[in-house]
């Protein structure tokens, strides 16, 4: 009998091979996805701009690279799963849930995890700020977190910096400012202190660190959906600067009284922290997003400050020892006073003319 190909038996292997939950989940992340690539399209994309190239180039290494190691621990797992009986099969975690639990139960790991947690609640603060100069819509705005929360960080966050490179100048808003609200500031908050009970709970009791988790991911969408993430404010003022310094001291504090009181009581070395990278697909894969996320924050900060490759590089090792949530989001609060200062001397300027 000749083998016949159609849709509905590729969809049967995959289901098979994958697992109905993995495919509805790749499907519900290629939504995200498919606005996120029609509004690259967009982009007067230089071919002589080094940095666009690069960037480029690095989100599709980080999504390769990150989905690999997931595509390999969802497969390996699904095979298990297989050979379970019907009634073991049912009992067995979730598989998104055990990639989590699989990144944060000892504290060498969860050293490398936090890192991509903390900095995530800055970098989606600078994501709310940009969407607003470029004037992204809330459907894009959106569909970037989504595939930084459903994809991969590194990914999306690339991207996005690319997009705010190559945006056509004319679309970029000038002489606008935005403020962050109190509702966001306090859902960041209220984030971060879910990070807080996701590492303490990963290994303990499994139904807090399942409400930590969606709460976490739920709070990093719900301003720009509920389109409270900020409001139009003419003049210039603080509040913004201040908003990052708040999240920076508390990813400080976060890091050096619970992530590496951790690791020290731990016995740690050198090594300990190396050798965990490698030890499941799933803590490679989120290491390895989370290292890119800095690079990728280390040159937002470079491009928007000026810094030498020097500095640049000199911030990027820098992460690791105070938390890149602290490092990038004092910076990035350095590059808003910066911006404030140069503002109020325009004003001024056209003041007296």
């Amino acid at each position: 009998m000749k083998n016949t190909f159609s849709i509905h038996s590729l969809l049967d292997e995959a289901c098979h091979f994958f697992g109905l939950k993995s495919i509805l989940y790749f499907l519900f992340l290629g939504m995200p996805l498919s606005v996120v690539y029609r509004s690259q399209k967009l982009l007067e994309i230089q071919t002589g701009h080094w940095l666009l190239f690069l960037l480029r180039c690095f989100a599709t290494i980080s999504l390769g690279v990150t989905w690999f190691y997931i595509i390999r621990f969802l497969v390996t797992q699904q095979a298990k799963l297989a050979k379970m009986t019907p009634e073991e099969a049912l009992e067995a975690p979730n598989l998104f849930l055990l990639a989590y639990e699989m990144v944060c139960d000892n504290s060498f790991k969860w050293f490398w995890s936090s890192h991509l947690l903390t900095l995530s609640i800055p970098m989606h603060l600078y994501l709310y700020l940009e969407s607003f100069k470029v004037q992204l819509t809330q459907t894009v705005t959106v569909s970037y977190i989504l595939v930084g929360l459903l994809g991969a960080q590194s990914f999306a966050f690339s991207l996005f910096f690319l997009h705010t490179l190559a945006i056509p100048q004319k679309i970029i808003r000038n002489g606008e400012n935005i403020q962050f609200t109190n509702s966001t500031l306090f859902f960041h908050c209220v984030a971060l202190f879910s990070i807080v009970v996701i590492g303490m709970d990963c290994d303990a009791k499994v139904a807090n660190f399942r409400n930590a988790l969606g709460t976490l991911h739920i709070l990093l969408l719900l301003p720009p959906i509920l389109g409270t993430a900020y409001s139009i404010n003419a003049i210039g003022n603080r509040k913004n600067i201040w908003t990052f310094k708040i999240v920076a001291v508390g990813c400080l504090l976060y890091h050096i009284f619970f992530v590496l009181p951790s690791c020290i009581h731990s016995n740690w070395n050198l090594s300990s922290f190396l050798v965990v990278i490698w030890e499941n697909d799933c803590q490679t894969s989120i290491t390895l997003d989370s290292i890119f996320m800095c690079f990728i924050s280390a040159l937002i900060l470079k491009n928007n400050m000026r810094l030498s490759w020097i500095k640049t590089v000199f911030l990027f090792l820098l992460m690791p020892v105070l938390s890149p949530g602290a490092v990038f989001s004092w910076m990035y609060a350095l590059v808003l006073n910066s911006q404030l200062q140069e503002e109020k001397e325009n004003r001024a300027q056209n003041k007296y003319k």
